[in-house]
């Protein structure tokens, strides 16, 4: 007997997945204190994926624009990683120079930081500090940009008076200060930062705190007793909040109702601080939710309503014309409009309001619709009993999206599947168990 092996060398392709992780940082710098005179290099080395952006503040601000301070970083690829290298260079130090630096990694994903102090011998010195805004109620914090080695004290001021000099207010030796719950009365101003040593040299510098309030709206509501027909507006007043002041109206979160009428529906500026939204007519289509929008620099703020207005209609001359209810003969029905039975003098505005469905056309000759004083009759004709699922779902569906146009919601315990023969009388074959058709019931009001 002979044997024959096969071998058989397979190549699969390699695949290599790179998930994104947030940036860690590699290689970091310490504390320095120096005479002045020699060259520092400050460096960060970061990896991560995506591959991050290192940014360098010196006391929270930005790096000086000075000819002595050189920024610059590069990409270097490892054995197993991909690393952006950051520095800052610093030629000829000086006392000025001295504070906290640090270096921010950044990606998608996330960022990691680090700082340490660079101390450089000589007197105080403060640097200049930019203007700032900031929204009542938020956190204000300050860093003192203080340079020269050593400091014995850093201060903070306000209007001539020490800080802190309020339970909000808190001043730490590191020179940073920090208001809770800013105000715009007490807080806003000139704030002044003095940094001295132990010989009593001193020096300082200021910024001007600006606060800025976000817009208040004034609540409003729409009226349960609105009709369709009736001319209707809503006004929207903010009540704070600094100028210049954005005001928009939208409908159900998507539709910006501009001051161009649309669907009958405008919206007018009265004053910088209120808008009215109009309503020429209002109609079953004005139904849903209006926020009104109000922006400024400190932020947007919103309030929301929701308008339902009720549907109104005329009994018409005609309506009580043909009061025949159905008809069965041979493949042809027949149907017509009416009150078949009982009283119309309690739910007629029903039977009005689904006139407009009953108008509808409808493509599918063996399905129909017949209104009753308190109820609606779907009426289906087909050979086999599974064909009723699909012919009911569509238009049972389409009822219920047509009642919320209504505000109106079918009770499900009242709903009822009946089985007939078609032989010119409706005969009950299978009793009236209650309707399961696997689709969404609204919440029974009626």
């Amino acid at each position: 007997m002979i044997k024959n092996t096969l071998w058989i060398n397979k190549c699969y392709p390699s695949l290599t997945v790179a998930w994104d992780y947030p940036p860690t940082l590699l290689e970091i710098f310490s504390d320095q204190t120096l005479e002045p005179g020699p060259s520092v290099t400050l460096k960060c080395v970061a990896q991560g994926n995506p591959l991050p952006q290192i940014i360098w503040t010196l006391d929270a601000g930005a790096i000086p624009e000075n000819p002595r301070f050189r920024l610059g970083d590069y990409v270097r690829t490892g054995r197993d990683s991909t690393e952006v290298v950051s520095y800052v260079n610093i030629t000829s130090v000086r006392p000025e120079d001295g504070g906290l630096y640090e270096c921010e990694a950044s990606n998608d994903v996330g960022k990691a930081t680090h700082s340490a102090r660079l101390n450089v011998f000589g007197p105080p010195f403060v640097r200049s500090m930019s203007n700032m805004s900031v929204v009542a109620g938020e956190t204000l914090r300050l860093q003192c940009p203080v340079g020269g080695h050593p400091i014995e004290t850093i201060k903070w001021e306000k209007d001539g008076l020490r800080l802190p000099n309020n339970h909000r207010q808190k001043v730490f030796p590191n020179g940073t200060l920090i208001v809770r719950n800013v105000e715009k009365t007490s807080d806003s101003g000139p704030y002044k930062c003095s940094a001295s040593n132990a010989d009593g040299i001193t020096a300082e510098n200021s910024l001007f705190i600006k606060v800025i309030v976000k817009p208040l709206i004034e609540p409003f509501t729409f009226p349960k007793s609105l009709q369709t027909g009736q001319r209707f507006s809503v006004l929207c007043t903010i009540t704070e909040g600094d100028p210049p002041i954005q005001i928009q109206w939208i409908k159900d979160g998507v539709q910006s109702l501009l001051s161009s009428s649309q669907d009958g529906v405008r919206s007018v500026v009265v004053t910088p601080f209120s808008t009215t939204l109009v309503f020429e007519s209002l109609a079953p289509e004005h139904r849903g939710n209006y926020t009104c929008v109000a922006s400024n620099a400190a932020g947007t703020m919103s309030h929301t309503a929701p308008m339902v207005p009720r549907k109104l209609a005329r009994l018409p001359d005609s309506f009580l014309k043909d009061l025949s209810v159905l008809v069965s003969g041979g493949s042809t029905w027949k149907y017509n409009i009416g009150v078949p039975q009982g009283s119309f003098s309690g739910p007629v505005l029903q039977l009005l309001i689904i006139k407009v469905v009953l108008n509808q056309d409808n493509n599918n000759e063996n399905v129909y619709l017949q209104a009753y004083v308190d109820k609606i009759a779907l009426l289906m004709k087909a050979t086999a009993s599974y064909h009723f699922k699909e012919m009911s779902r569509e238009i049972i569906l389409k009822l219920e999206s047509w009642a919320k146009n209504f505000n109106l919601h079918f009770n499900p315990n009242k709903t009822k599947a009946c089985s007939t023969a078609s032989t010119g009388a409706l005969h009950v074959l299978n009793g009236c168990p209650p309707l399961d058709l696997k689709i969404r019931t609204d919440v029974v009001t009626s």
